[in-house]
């Protein structure tokens, strides 16, 4: 199948991205002035903007890539638990398995940036893991519709949807979907990634793999070496660790590996570029493509979105002028 037939039968693909949504808010503007009142910056605001993140901006690379793409996950009744809703709308992401949760915020990040660079970041959210009420309703949810969809994603960002809790929820949703023939593939966080046993495929950076083997993965062989013993422990089809300027590397059951060297012309901003490699790969794997184109078509998306300031998505007429096999 030529890139471009590839890039348009993504249409045909319903996928369904579960996890811990953020809302990403922006303030851009210029630093020309140290502060008289402490020695710190002060930064001229000249606009700002809001952008999903984490689990969205998974489900908002789909959505860009025509896909139809929905959301699960909870969200504070609150002011930015509207403009989530909000903008989940504008890109067209279906929003039926959100629950609104009146006792915790909405995840919001917001980055302050003077001529594209980070001055600060200011978090507000709970990392407490969600109530079983929450846990309950997101699993009678995807109980009543996972065959609706191709495959499934799980976005987690330690930011408690797959938190600790008397029932791991990744674990009973990846039991649901073994049980309807359902590919599940997973973004981790933390340093147990046992919840995610049975997935078909986990993408991690090189800091998150070292976290989980506890050892240096300065070479190929060390990369490899630790892929084989966590995809063995976890039973998943595939290991895949991305390694910045390094590129990437793949390695699946039937000891297999790829690589592919970075493709990223001038770096402005890495944030959000792991959810775009997750949403390339698993919509690769999910149409059906091989290992290697998957993983390359991934690396193609990862180095256009590093190119850009703040959360960003691919767009079709960027992955393909873009994608060299």
């Amino acid at each position: 199948m030529s890139i471009q037939s590839l890039i348009q039968s993504f249409s045909n693909y319903k996928i369904l991205v579960i996890g811990d949504i953020i809302l990403d808010h922006y303030a851009f503007g210029t630093v020309n002035r140290i502060s008289p009142e402490a020695p710190i910056q002060i930064l001229d605001l000249k606009k700002d903007e809001f952008r999903l993140g984490g689990a969205a901006n998974v489900a908002r690379n789909l959505a860009k890539l025509n896909v139809a793409a929905s959301l699960c996950g909870v969200i504070g009744k609150d002011f930015y638990g509207s403009k989530l809703l909000e903008l989940l709308d504008q890109d067209k992401i279906q929003r039926q398995g959100i629950c609104e949760d009146d006792l915790r915020p909405s995840t919001i990040k917001t980055r302050f940036i003077a001529n594209g660079h980070h001055l600060l970041r200011v978090d507000f959210e709970d990392k407490k893991a969600i109530s079983l009420e929450k846990n309950s309703q997101i699993m009678d949810f995807l109980t009543s519709q996972i065959n609706n969809y191709d495959c499934l994603i799980l976005s987690d960002y330690a930011k408690g949807v797959f938190g600790e809790s008397s029932e791991c929820l990744a674990q009973k949703i990846l039991l649901l979907a073994a049980k309807h023939g359902k590919k599940v593939f997973v973004g981790p966080k933390g340093k147990d990634w046992r919840k995610y046993k049975g997935a078909y495929l986990l993408s991690a950076n090189r800091s998150e793999t070292e976290a989980i083997c506890g050892t240096s993965l300065s070479t190929h062989d060390d990369i490899k070496r630790e892929a084989k013993k966590i995809l063995e422990e976890l039973e998943l089809h595939a290991m895949l660790v991305t390694l910045g300027s390094q590129g990437m590397y793949l390695l699946n059951r039937n000891d297999q590996g790829f690589y592919a060297s970075a493709q990223a012309k001038e770096v402005f901003d890495v944030v959000g570029a792991g959810d775009t490699v997750l949403s390339l790969i698993s919509l690769c794997l999910a149409a059906g493509e091989t290992w290697e184109m998957a993983m390359k078509l991934a690396n193609t998306a990862a180095g256009i979105v590093v190119g850009k300031v703040g959360t960003s998505v691919v767009l079709p007429d960027e992955l393909e002028k873009n994608f060299i096999f």
